[in-house]
């Protein structure tokens, strides 16, 4: 069990957000731990008939899940998987992916969770540093050629890579839909593959469903979670069963409303992100809950979804976004009453996005904060004991999650805490903080100080415990005159234009002033505005130094898997 007050190393660390919290929260409450084989085990127990996932109409129920996980475990046992072996997920949203978790972490193995996406050359650095013996993926034309090579080249010159299992996707279907798929989409899926060390789902699956359990312990290492890789090759990030087990209390407790056995969370961010794999299956099956899953977030799709009764939907604001200006949705045609939880995570949510969704859903949208690193929940706004916000702070990431502490410290010296009310890098220290980064030493220790895991975050706290994030550190501009820019201070300010649907701030290289501020816009359509008006509207709502050195507009803006803005690519299009 675990516990706040037995984890706080510095008694005089203030905490400003004890008092603050709705009557069912404590902050100091105990927590049990536990592994994530003993958190299945004990749903199936539970649940067993209550539907676990659903995938394109294709339902299992969690024993019927159970049933494969135990046949995936005893296959992958055969081939030689055994406790603390690295195996990769290289998978889209489908059945296979919950089977083959479980599976791994029922043998002690370690999941490391790819993005299918990667291009080959990264996935090859990745399973070289992690030492991945054995990648399961399918035979999308979208999914295999980023892995399939690597395999290839890494059987022939002994690296790490030597197994790969190949799921079919059409498996992933119910009945005439996994007939149909092969003949009608054809042109999708990678045909013929075979040779050295390649093992199909139908082989892995022939074993029976016997398997030796090896002991396992709260504190081995579960999962392996690379980070967004903002700069150079993303970093793995080591999650013990117990950071996760632990981390799925800590946010199930935020929410009161919630029913065992009767909730169901529309799955459309991809299980290899760290929230949807601790919340949207971790804690769901804690839960008795079913996923809806789909392959990626379609917003006609997820409409339909939420309209057909899915009581919970995590996503990223550009999803919220997209939803609110559905037609069907505006128009009534597709009602949202069945929501009785929204979160969001992933980014900074801002205001008139918030506020425009929450005018046709009967929740407010919670907005929370987390990292790859922090598994990934640490803070959230509580929600009172209807679905709507406790306290409803503006822009506030919201208070810690049980047993956790937030602080602000300097940027320059993390041993320094900051006053309250001014601004500094989040510090994070609780049960779900990472081991480190997997091989990675010196990243570790620039990360890991004084206790407390240093986000690269750069926020205020108020009075009240409530944190703010001000920007990323990384995406902070400096002018030619030594001012610093926090793009979120003139997004904020883009956003509440009528004509703008989506806009980002980054800084970009210039000859002679060395970097210049640059807002990349995207219109709402039927929409018109041009750089002038752009200017002209942020005249006297920002100070001068801040005000855009250009201004472009896009057709939309570069997003990852998960939705997220990739500033990155907006900067390297404007640096040419």
């Amino acid at each position: 069990m675990f516990s706040g007050r037995e984890t706080m190393a510095d008694a005089t660390v203030q905490h400003p957000w004890l008092g603050k919290y709705p009557s069912y929260l404590d902050w100091n409450m105990v927590i049990e731990t536990g592994t994530l084989p003993e958190l299945w085990d004990e749903a199936v127990a539970r649940f067993g008939d209550r539907p676990f996932m659903e995938f394109l109409g294709n339902s299992l129920t969690y024993a019927q899940t159970d049933a494969l996980v135990d046949k995936a475990a005893a296959g992958l046992q055969q081939m030689g998987v055994v406790k603390g072996d690295r195996v990769g997920l290289f998978l889209p949203n489908c059945i296979y992916f919950p089977v083959f978790y479980y599976a791994i972490c029922k043998l002690g193995g370690i999941v490391v969770n790819f993005n299918p996406t990667y291009p080959p050359d990264q996935v090859e650095k990745l399973t070289e540093q992690a030492g991945v013996k054995t990648v399961i993926t399918t035979d999308l034309k979208a999914v295999y050629p980023n892995v399939g090579p690597v395999f290839e080249k890494s059987r022939a010159n002994g690296g790490a890579l030597q197994n790969l299992i190949i799921c079919p996707f059409a498996g992933s279907l119910s009945g005439l839909k996994s007939i149909l798929f092969p003949l009608l989409r054809g042109k999708d899926m990678v045909k013929g593959i075979s040779g050295p060390g390649i093992t199909t789902y139908k082989e892995v699956m022939s074993h029976g469903s016997a398997y030796k359990l090896p002991d396992l312990d709260p504190t081995d290492v579960a999962a392996l979670q690379f980070t967004g890789g903002t700069t150079g090759l993303p970093k793995a990030a080591t999650l013990t069963h117990e950071n996760i087990y632990i981390n799925c209390q800590q946010a199930g407790r935020w929410f009161p409303g919630i029913l065992d056995g009767q909730e169901r969370i529309l799955t459309v961010l991809p299980l290899f992100h760290v929230f949807a794999m601790t919340i949207c299956m971790n804690y769901m099956a804690m839960r008795g809950g079913e996923m809806v899953m789909q392959p990626n977030f379609d917003k006609d799709n997820a409409a339909k979804a939420i309209g057909s009764g899915a009581t919970i939907f995590a996503g990223v604001p550009a999803m919220f976004n997209a939803l609110a200006n559905h037609p069907d949705v505006q128009s009534g045609k597709i009602k949202l009453d069945a929501l009785k939880y929204c979160v969001s995570g992933g980014a900074a949510m801002p205001y008139e996005i918030k506020t425009n969704f929450e005018k046709y859903a009967p929740c407010s949208v919670t907005e929370g904060y987390g990292l790859s690193e922090t598994s990934p929940i640490a803070t959230a706004n509580p929600v009172g004991e209807e679905p709507r916000l406790l306290n409803d702070k503006i822009n506030s990431i919201g208070l810690p999650v049980p047993n956790t502490v937030i602080e602000i410290v300097d940027e320059n010296d993390s041993a320094q805490l900051m006053p309250m009310g001014e601004r500094g890098e989040i510090a994070i220290s609780g049960p779900q903080v990472m081991q480190g980064y997997w091989a990675r030493p010196e990243a570790t220790a620039e990360s890991l100080q004084n206790g407390r895991f240093l986000t690269g975050d750069i926020g205020v706290m108020d009075e009240d415990g409530y944190t703010y994030i001000v920007d990323r550190k990384k995406d902070m501009i400096v002018t030619n005159n030594g001012f610093n820019v926090y793009p979120r201070d003139i997004e904020e300010v883009l956003f509440s234009h009528e004509a703008i649907a989506e806009c980002a701030i980054c800084g970009v290289p210039d000859t002679k002033r060395g970097e210049v501020i640059l807002a990349a816009v995207v219109l709402h359509e039927g929409s018109s505005a041009s750089a002038d008006d752009v200017s002209a509207f942020l005249r006297g709502k920002i100070v001068d130094y801040m005000m855009p050195d250009r201004i472009e507009f896009m057709d939309e803006l570069p997003k990852s898997q998960v939705g997220k803005i990739l500033k990155r690519e907006i900067r390297d299009i404007y640096s040419t």
